[in-house]
């Protein structure tokens, strides 16, 4: 067997445990019909689209079939922060942190049922200034939310830092400048998509030349003029979406996203998908 046949034998597909080997005759690596004949094998781009649907998220959620979405990328809004009310319907002033984290997780419940097994959801959260004895003190509800999510059968896989890199000042000069958000990564189990290679950093002078994203994440916030001014960066979101999603989209009849396949040339790791 060639060296070409062997590299061609290494399709994979999403989860590690549904693999199949597709053999296929390509005589040498010189061989000028070799490149062709991948990009043949490999699933065809198409334009992308999109549909926004406007509700109540439960709602919303509900309108979804079962295991059809790959990947979440979500902001929670904070307790007691702001005023989100849609249509009558009132989340984040409530009066107590167990009917918020109720909440939460009633509507992760429903993002658990329509995520495939081998999505991934992306969940921002920040701090809430309202602890018990005092309102400025911090209530540490980020983690809260994500052990009452752990508690209601997702798996906790990464607990991302979002460093601000111009935070705004804070009015009570007796605290330190806030300069960092949360991002937890969750999961329906231990197999699921994720593409380092698509968020990895350059670092240029290096030998390599890269290196893989950490779990501190320095992001330039920007102010919104809109009526929402608490807006995430769009380079959060980004990374996310990249990382949890296949740059060649998914399988046409498993559904299972396309994985990059790596080999080593001698010289330079190659990179590939198939």
């Amino acid at each position: 067997m060639t060296e070409v046949e062997r590299k061609d034998q290494l399709m994979t597909q999403a989860e590690g445990k549904h693999q199949t080997l597709h053999q296929h005759s390509i005589a040498a690596s010189g061989d000028p019909t070799a490149k062709k004949a991948r990009e043949e094998r490999l699933p065809k781009q198409k334009a992308i689209s999109y549909q926004v649907l406007k509700g109540d998220v439960l709602d919303r959620l509900g309108d979804l079939p079962d295991e059809s979405v790959h990947c979440v990328v979500t902001s929670l809004p904070y307790w007691v922060m702001r005023d989100y009310t849609w249509d009558g319907v009132q989340i984040v002033l409530e009066a107590t942190r167990k009917e918020y984290l109720d909440r939460i997780v009633a509507i992760f419940r429903e993002v658990r049922r329509v995520l495939r097994n081998d999505g991934r959801c992306w969940m921002k959260i920040g701090n809430s200034g309202s602890g018990d004895s005092h309102p400025d003190d911090l209530d540490g509800m980020p983690w809260r939310v994500a052990n009452a999510l752990a508690a209601n059968g997702w798996s906790l896989r990464d607990h991302i830092i979002l460093e601000k890199s111009n935070p705004m000042p804070e009015s009570d000069t007796g605290l330190v400048i806030e300069n960092e958000e949360c991002v937890f990564t969750l999961a329906k189990g231990e197999t699921y998509f994720y593409d380092a290679e698509a968020i990895k950093e350059p670092i240029p002078g290096s030998l390599v030349g890269y290196q893989y994203k950490g779990d501190i994440w320095t992001i330039p916030w920007k102010a919104s003029r809109e009526a929402h001014f608490a807006i995430v960066p769009a380079k959060v979101v980004e990374s996310c979406i990249l990382a949890g999603t296949s740059d060649m989209g998914c399988c046409a009849h498993c559904g299972a996203p396309w994985e990059r396949v790596m080999y080593d040339t001698g010289r330079t790791q190659t990179m590939t998908i198939g």
